[in-house]
């Protein structure tokens, strides 16, 4: 993990260099809906963008880093119990504009990818899900190339969960472990 994240540093020093290039900062708010065999029995919830941060090396060309997060609550447990699911996405960029507009379209792979139960804000029996996964992103950005822009943002993160740590002790997953989370939002972000 630190070579990539050293490796994508690299190109974000050598890219600088270059003439075009456009950066942004941003968050975003939505509704994400579960699915997958892990995800039975998990209601629909809130998606937050706690970062969205993305580098064009041209006009059209760039990469993302992504961090997000969802809350859902356990159906069946009188809104106690819910799932927490958190990701790291990191992965290209292409923008294609559209009449004032343009569609960020952001394939990234989400290296690390956490669930934790948690009861009235406790966690449960510490109860962590860990595996990896895979985002298709797509934004819709309203703005112009500086300063503050709005999106509308279409992702869809499928994965596995490869480990389940509980009470200290850590077990490999095998079996009805997939699971995927289809999320629409809004966003703002600053471009520099």
């Amino acid at each position: 993990m630190r070579k990539f994240i050293s490796l994508l540093i690299l190109l974000l020093a050598c890219s600088a260099m270059q003439a075009q290039s456009t950066a942004y900062l941003g968050v975003s708010l939505g509704y994400a809906t579960p699915g997958g065999e892990s995800m039975d029995g998990i209601e629909n919830g809130i998606d937050f963008g706690v970062v969205h941060a993305g580098y064009r090396f041209t006009e059209n060309w760039g990469i993302v880093l992504n961090l997000n997060s969802s809350g859902h609550i356990v159906e069946d447990t009188n809104s106690e119990v819910a799932l927490g699911v958190a990701y790291f996405g990191v992965g290209g960029m292409y923008t294609l504009p559209l009449n004032g507009m343009y569609i960020d379209i952001k394939p990234q792979i989400a290296p690390i990818m956490v669930g934790v139960f948690t009861n009235e804000g406790e966690a449960v029996d510490d109860i962590t899900y860990r595996g990896t996964g895979f985002v298709l992103g797509n934004s819709l950005v309203f703005g112009g190339d500086r300063g503050f822009a709005f999106s509308v943002n279409l992702d869809y993160l499928v994965g596995k969960w490869t480990e389940l740590e509980m009470l200290g002790e850590t077990i490999d997953i095998d079996e009805d472990n997939d699971m995927s989370l289809f999320k629409l939002g809004v966003g703002v972000r600053y471009n520099f």
